[in-house]
């Protein structure tokens, strides 16, 4: 009786090793670029807010020198 379950166990493990490649298309491919541009957008849009923020620092450390 355990020899029969033990063959189950072994089948079942060669079949999980040897399973064939799923059929369609590739998982990332269709959206890949779709994504790279979005996440190249974001980061030029927080690369953006970073630099105006630090313009407009600038500027009020500026104002408050002249005023001084």
């Amino acid at each position: 009786m355990g020899g029969v379950i033990f063959l189950s166990y072994i089948i079942k493990l060669i079949h999980k090793l040897f399973q064939m490649a799923k059929l369609g298309r590739p998982k990332n491919t269709v959206n890949k670029a779709k994504h790279s541009k979005l996440i190249t957008q974001k980061k030029n849009k927080l690369k953006e807010k970073k630099l105006a923020n630090a313009e407009r620092l600038k500027a009020i450390i500026r104002k408050s020198k002249e005023n001084n």
